[in-house]
């Protein structure tokens, strides 16, 4: 009696919904008596989507237990106003759905009604064990998600069901959440409302299980911001980009039972059709894929006036004898990568193949900075260019193991300390996630010359330089001098690291020597995407304005027999009272001790030089203040860039005043 209460009175609210009067809301409650009542809510859907449920219900739960609410996000309304101004911004992934449309790709049933209504229907589940593999263990074999593999089992299954190839795609209409990044300043994680986004993708059918694993996970993650694009540019005037796909696919994640409230459980009940009879669907196959109860349950919906029992009976088989399949073949495969995985580089799958050979514990690919390239370039020619060789001192009682062990740590700490460049690659790099640092212990207490020794042997390491194929590209030494005095070398290429960077490995080293633990270290990786997006026209232009007319370098004219190649280094300390002097000229002209310097040497350089347009180059740290925690991260950031100073009729001040007001500007190019 009890559910068949619930079913009529549900069935009755359901139905009561019109949304011509605004009737987009019921919420009925069930008293049973002593046995827990139940609560039926029924919302539109255009009022919600699957997350606003994520949202509501806790919520209400929290509301009933008289605790407070969070904070609301930006209002449907005003997310949805803005939408039209955002279809613009889209219009350049136009050639990407346009391709998608251009063919119907694999029809299920040829000259099939555009419409029609789902009367039938039928449920694929897996047990507990298969489901907890399709979220966990089936997905890693290729860093993949649920619903690749899900999509991939789908199109195996209708490709046996039809018997025909789906080498050509299939077109297949997604749902995703729709609340992406859009609007600027605007957060629409917990706003209620339909914020879906539906678009259709092409999925192809590839030579084995693993090769349409990796067909469809390409095709999907290839897809541009998650699909939101597609209905924007669709319904905002482009209408080339309709097109009906025959099947439908949703996948809505977990949907587990209500947390944080122990008198609270979803019910299972029966509570009328979601759905009104009369309703017309576009697609003939609608797929709904949701774990409930720690299950996978494919449901599938389909009109009688199209397909007969047997033969969707037969589809039902197929289709869960697929879905075993992949799980099965993920469960024996050994971890693969694909492209997709390196968005960064996106190398081929078969320069990937490759990678994977080479390095077994292949982590991540990123692209080489400008200057990295620029050190790999000089490096080929020369093996033992660009080392960064440090030798430094200690006294005291020390645990050499206990020592490897703490840059042992740094390494595995920060990813950049494991880097290599693929022999043949000059724009991307290579992090691997597990590397053992090279280590030389030596005890020469009874040496006649320690220092002898150690200056021999960092002629030796210099020698040896570094194969920039092999990570890591680095090596510790450690030699007892003494009974308590001990001799380091700390050897390792430029590519990876420049001073600032080598200060924070060092500091890191001495905090884990001591046992404790250094703050979270960062992935270069948010260097190199701040990198990629920038705009670097901007950038191109103010350069070219900062440094037009200028097309000579500064001549200096050297004595007669002076000349020669190679380099040299003059070191200049200032005392404390001219530096003192110093601190204080640059508080006096609101500027900083580095530029007045540079004006100093830009006068020196006018002066050796007799020209009155100068350019000289400055190092810079080169790390930009708009990426949280920069000064952490550890890698080859530093740069050169040019300072410009035309020292005609201008006295110091003014040159002072004119290089502080460039050097903000400079700073963002």
């Amino acid at each position: 009696e009890r559910d068949a209460i619930l079913l009529s009175e549900g069935e009755k609210a359901q139905q009561s919904l019109d949304i011509e009067r605004g009737e987009l809301f019921r919420c009925l409650w069930f008293d049973f008596g002593d046995e827990p009542g139940r609560l039926l809510w029924i919302i539109h859907h255009l009022a919600v989507d699957g997350v606003s449920w994520r949202i509501l219900i806790p919520d209400l739960q929290e509301a009933c237990e008289g605790r407070p609410l969070p904070d609301k996000t930006i209002p449907w309304t005003a997310w949805a106003s803005q939408l039209t101004k955002v279809a613009g911004t889209k219009k350049v992934e136009l050639p990407f759905w346009r391709e998608i449309v251009e063919h119907s790709g694999q029809l299920l049933k040829a000259g099939a009604p555009a419409v029609t209504t789902h009367d039938e229907s039928f449920t694929v589940e897996l047990d507990e064990e298969e489901t907890r593999s399709l979220l966990t263990a089936a997905p890693a074999a290729y860093h993949a998600s649920p619903e690749d593999l899900l999509l991939a089992a789908l199109c195996l299954g209708l490709e046996r069901w039809t018997g025909n190839s789906l080498a050509e795609g299939v077109l297949i209409n997604l749902e995703g959440h729709g609340r992406e990044n859009l609007i600027a300043g605007a957060d629409p994680s917990r706003t209620v409302g339909w914020f879906t986004s539906l678009y259709p993708v092409r999925l192809r059918t590839g030579r084995d299980i693993s090769d349409t694993l990796i067909t469809i996970k390409e095709a999907l993650h290839d897809i541009p911001g998650r699909g939101v694009g597609y209905g924007l540019l669709r319904y905002q005037g482009h209408e080339e980009l309709a097109c009906e796909p025959q099947v439908a696919f949703n996948y809505l994640g977990r949907f587990t039972n209500l947390e944080n409230a122990t008198a609270w459980s979803l019910s299972g009940e029966a509570h009328g059709s979601p759905v009104a009879s009369s309703w017309k669907q576009n697609a003939l196959f609608d797929i709904n894929a949701v774990i409930a109860g720690d299950r996978l349950q494919f449901h599938l919906s389909w009109p009688s006036e199209v397909f007969d029992r047997d033969e969707m009976a037969r589809l039902r088989s197929i289709v869960g004898k697929a879905l075993r399949e992949v799980l099965a073949h993920c469960r024996e495969a050994s971890p693969t990568f694909t492209p997709s995985d390196f968005p960064l580089v996106k190398p081929s799958r078969k320069i990937l193949s490759g990678l994977q050979r080479k390095y077994a514990s292949l982590g991540d690919i990123l692209p080489l900075t400008p200057l990295q390239q620029g050190l790999l370039f000089h490096s080929l020619e020369d093996r033992e260019a660009y080392q960064v060789q440090l030798r430094f001192r200690m006294e005291g009682n020390l645990d050499p193991e206990r020592f490897r062990r703490a840059w042992q740590q740094a390494v595995d700490r920060h990813d950049l300390l494991r880097m290599a460049v693929p022999e043949g690659e000059t724009s991307f790099m290579v992090i691997v996630d597990e590397v053992q640092i090279p280590w030389r212990y030596a005890d020469w207490r009874r040496e006649k010359n320690p220092n002898r020794k150690v200056e021999a042997f960092l002629q030796t390491d210099r020698e040896e330089g570094f194969d920039l194929s092999r990570p890591p590209l680095l090596r510790l030494s450690l030699f007892r001098v003494a009974d308590q005095a001990w001799e380091a070398v700390f050897n390792s290429h430029h590519i990876l690291l420049d001073g600032w960077s080598l200060s924070q490995v060092m500091a890191d080293v001495m905090t884990l020597y001591a046992g404790d633990e250094p703050g979270r270290p960062l992935p270069f990786a948010d260097y190199t995407e701040w990198l990629r997006e920038k705009d670097t026209a901007v950038s191109l232009a103010w350069w070219q304005g900062a440094l037009a007319g200028f097309d000579r370098p500064n001549h200096i004219d050297l004595p007669a027999g002076k000349g020669g190649e190679g380099f040299g280094e003059t070191v200049l300390h200032l005392d404390s009272e001219l530096s003192h002097h110093l601190q204080r000229a640059a508080r006096d002209l609101k500027t900083t001790p580095g530029i007045l310097l540079q004006t100093v040497w830009g006068n020196l350089v006018s002066r050796i030089t007799g020209d009155s347009d100068v350019v000289f180059g400055n190092v810079v740290s080169g790390r930009p203040a708009e990426i949280p925690g920069i000064e952490r991260m550890v890698g080859l950031f530093i740069n050169t860039v040019p300072v410009r100073i035309a020292t005609q009729d201008k006295s110091f001040k003014e040159l002072v005043a004119e290089l502080t007001e460039v050097q903000g500007e400079r700073q963002e190019h």
